[in-house]
């Protein structure tokens, strides 16, 4: 069986931007960003990769044509050849039927309500109808599928099913907390290859979303909303002594694990009970609002899983959703339940539900494939492709072909020597994060490395920390990481020993921790090697791993790509497969 699946609208951009004024800094308060197509062969994911990669454009919502185009060459396919197609939305009828009724239902003046149908009608018709999705599809890339080719998964069905897939198929607690799905912002549950559960007591309305409130936040403090809150998690690390702000407030725990959110929704009321609450802005007020919205992410968080774990067996916790990405909160969850191991996946995002729902016909099947699931599905290019694109900028760059074990002599020289490096190989991340494909490397030992690269490579504020790449055998002797052995996926922080605080420097935050990520041999073969060599030639086997790409683009693609990112930026050398690049 082969399931092509995908996340993505043409008009999405288009009628959130007239219904709900989602342009500019809102752009991405939307459905369907992180755009991405993904392809599965007979329960195994053989590609996958997000639009923005192609476009360059940030987080796009739009059709993913590029990354279906993607797939199907990775897979020697055409369209003919696909069995089924998902798509990780399903507004039913039902669904429709039961919006519309608690939009009645509301406290809200009769006009706002009728108001507010209107608007979602449009949406329905122009956006979340199975018809305009599937008329979409067939618009894009010139077919003619009838509805019995699709499948519709819920949103929160598909998260909790890429998170399954990612962590091995064992038998776990869930909880996929985010903005929202089609009627809820949360739902917990068991999942195993045999069976799935949802605590329907649990599951969280629309109104009462942490990613929500943490976006509210993240909007009042000038960062743009659902992309910028990993700044304001930053950000809370700087607060000198927790502020004395009153919880009740702003929110309420519940029962059965439910939260109530207290929060005015429109941006103009919740502005004014900010403006009213916070008093007048200041950098000390800042870091105060920061650090109390990661403590309400974390009380409301901790209030869930309080009460999942009394409704489980499962000694395996998967977390996935937007609020995933909240490092921090995984890892005091990781520390502070009872699970021997907390699992968050690589695609956490609304990436990961282009994948679960590629995955969602064959979990119905129960057809599984034990190949452990990497992040680097994307596109690797051939020498051809790497040597025009250096070409086409010779007379910028100069450039020489070497053997791998020079190659990462000549890097490990080059990094000793306080040098920013440029790493492009083989396939593509999916994700977020750059895990060593597309990464840009340097030495964390320079106490000025993290200021050097916000400065003159990332043009960013100067306060964001950087992630520190490390041998798996060796994580353990310079970081705390409790239960866990590794760190696959950068989806956690782990403390840093005196030793690495010492030596590890810029890869290390002001509240002395890390978003590591870890490397075996079996994971990134030539990320082991360049950081198997640093250790010989420094006695320390970490480096300081950004995604590579500048402020507001999209992580690198293509050798092209790379080149042009290598030309604009403080990048000082370039790796493009075997080839050292460096500027004339």
């Amino acid at each position: 069986m082969i399931v092509l699946s995908f996340n993505g609208f043409s008009k999405a951009s288009a009628c959130f931007g007239i219904h709900f004024n989602a342009r500019g800094i809102d752009r991405n308060r939307l459905a369907g960003h992180d755009a991405a197509a993904a392809l599965f062969i007979d329960g195994k994911l053989l590609a996958a990769a997000e639009e923005e990669r192609f476009s360059r454009v940030k987080k796009t919502s739009t059709f993913p044509k590029q990354a279906i185009e993607y797939c199907l060459r990775e897979g020697n396919l055409s369209l003919r050849d696909v069995d089924y197609i998902a798509f990780p939305w399903d507004f039913s009828e039902k669904v429709m039927t039961d919006s519309f009724t608690d939009i009645l239902q509301s406290p809200a003046p009769l006009a706002k309500k009728l108001e507010l149908i209107d608007k979602w009608k449009s949406i329905y018709f122009h956006i979340f109808s199975y018809d305009r999705i599937i008329e979409d599809f067939n618009c894009h890339l010139k077919t003619d599928f009838g509805a019995d080719k699709f499948i519709f998964v819920h949103h929160h069905v598909a998260h909790t099913l890429c998170g399954f897939l990612i962590s091995g198929m064992q038998k776990s607690a869930f909880l996929i907390t985010d903005g929202r799905g089609e009627t809820s912002s949360s739902i917990m549950g068991e999942i195993s290859r045999d069976s799935y559960r949802v605590l329907d007591e649990a599951t969280l309305s629309i109104p009462n979303s942490m990613g929500m409130l943490y976006r509210k936040f993240t909007r009042y403090l000038g960062f743009m909303p659902n992309n910028d809150e990993y700044k304001v998690m930053a950000l809370a690390t700087f607060a000198n002594s927790p502020p004395n702000y009153e919880v009740d407030k702003f929110m309420e725990l519940l029962p059965n694990g439910q939260i109530k959110l207290k929060i005015p929704d429109s941006d103009v009321e919740y502005y004014h009970f900010f403006n009213d609450y916070f008093g007048p802005q200041s950098e000390k007020r800042d870091y105060a609002m920061a650090y109390f919205v990661q403590h309400l992410t974390e009380m409301a968080i901790t209030h869930q899983i309080n009460y999942l774990q009394e409704k489980t067996d499962a000694d395996i916790l998967i977390i996935e959703g937007g609020v995933a990405l909240n490092c921090v909160n995984n890892s005091k969850v990781l520390a502070n339940f009872r699970f021997k191991d907390v699992q968050v996946g690589f695609a956490a995002n609304d990436g990961g539900v282009t994948i679960g729902a590629g995955f969602y016909p064959f979990y119905q099947q129960k057809i599984f494939d034990e190949t452990p699931v990497m992040p680097y599905l994307g596109p690797a290019f051939g020498e051809d492709d790497v040597q025009a694109a250096l070409d086409t900028k010779s007379d910028q760059i100069e450039f020489r072909k070497l053997d791998w074990d020079t190659l990462c002599d000549e890097v490990v020289e080059h990094l000793m020597n306080k040098k920013i490096i440029g790493w492009f190989q083989d396939r593509m991340e999916y994700g977020p994060r750059a895990l060593g494909n597309r990464s840009i490397l340097a030495n964390p030992t320079f106490t000025d490395m993290k200021d050097i690269i916000n400065a003159k490579v990332k043009y960013r504020e100067a306060f964001r920390p950087f992630a520190g790449v490390i041998l798996a055998d060796e994580a353990d002797k310079y970081f705390e990481m409790g239960k866990k052995k590794e760190s696959l996926f950068m989806t956690f922080v782990f403390k840093s020993r005196p030793e690495a605080h010492d030596k590890l420097a810029s890869a290390i935050h002001v509240d002395n921790t890390s978003r590591l990520q870890t490397v075996t041999p079996a994971q990134n073969f030539k990320l082991h090697s360049l950081l198997t060599k640093f250790l010989s030639k420094t006695g320390l086997p970490c480096l300081i791993n950004t995604s590579f790409n500048v402020q507001g683009e999209p992580i690198v693609c293509t050798p092209m790509d790379a080149v042009n990112c290598f030309l604009n930026s403080g990048i000082d050398v370039l790796v493009v497969e075997n080839y050292l690049v460096t500027k004339k």
